[in-house]
C-alpha cells in the first residue's frame, strides 16, 4: 500500500505502534521527544533523518498516532519511504507516492476543464451574429465542433445573405 503525498508539502500520515515484545499490544504515551523518522527517495542507498517537532506528532489512542512529513523531504516526484522508530514499538514503516499535484488537485482541474468546454460548447452552439446593416440573428450550430467553419444564411425576404464564420 503506497499513501498520497504531494511534492513539497506537509501532509499527516497514520502511524501505528505496536509493542515488540509481543507483536499486538498497541502502545499509547508516546511523545514526539520518543521518535526517530527516516526517509529515503526510491531506490536510494541510504536514509536521511527527519526530526519530528511537538507540532508534527499528535495521538490518536489506541496505538495510533499522525506524523506530518513532506514539506522539506518530499522534494521530488516518486515513491519515498518513511521509517518511524520509536523505544519499546516494532518499526513502523510505510511509502508514499509523491506528486506534483494530487487526486484532489487533478479533480479540481477536471471540474474546470468540464466548465470550460461548457462555455465553449454554449459558444460554438449558439452564436449571435452581426450583420453589416447591423441586423443582429442567433443561430444554432449544435452540429458544428470547435476549429471547424460553419455557415448561416439570412433572409429578410429581398435579399439573401450567406455568413461564414470560423469556430
Amino acid at each position: 500500500m503506497s499513501l498520497e503525498g504531494k511534492k513539497n508539502t506537509d501532509r499527516w500520515f497514520p502511524v501505528i505502534l505496536t509493542d515488540e515484545s509481543d507483536f499486538k499490544t498497541a502502545l499509547t504515551g508516546k511523545v514526539f521527544g520518543d521518535v526517530a523518522c527516516k526517509f529515503s527517495f526510491e531506490a536510494a542507498s541510504s536514509q536521511n533523518t527527519h526530526t519530528v517537532t511537538t507540532n508534527e506528532w499528535a495521538e490518536a489512542g489506541e496505538g495510533t498516532y499522525w506524523l506530518k512529513i513532506g514539506a522539506s523531504e518530499f522534494t521530488s516526484e516518486g515513491k519515498y519511504e518513511v521509517s518511524v522508530t520509536v523505544s519499546g514499538a516494532l518499526v513502523f514503516n510505510f511509502a508514499v507516492e509523491v506528486r506534483d499535484q494530487n487526486i484532489a488537485d487533478l479533480m479540481d482541474s477536471v471540474a474546470l476543464a468540464t466548465e470550460v468546454d461548457k462555455i465553449k460548447t454554449a459558444l460554438v452552439n449558439k452564436m449571435i451574429v452581426t450583420e453589416a446593416s447591423g441586423a443582429v440573428e442567433q443561430f444554432d450550430s449544435s452540429d458544428t465542433t470547435l476549429g471547424s467553419i460553419a455557415t448561416a444564411f439570412a433572409s429578410d425576404g429581398t435579399y439573401t445573405t450567406r455568413k461564414r464564420l470560423e469556430i
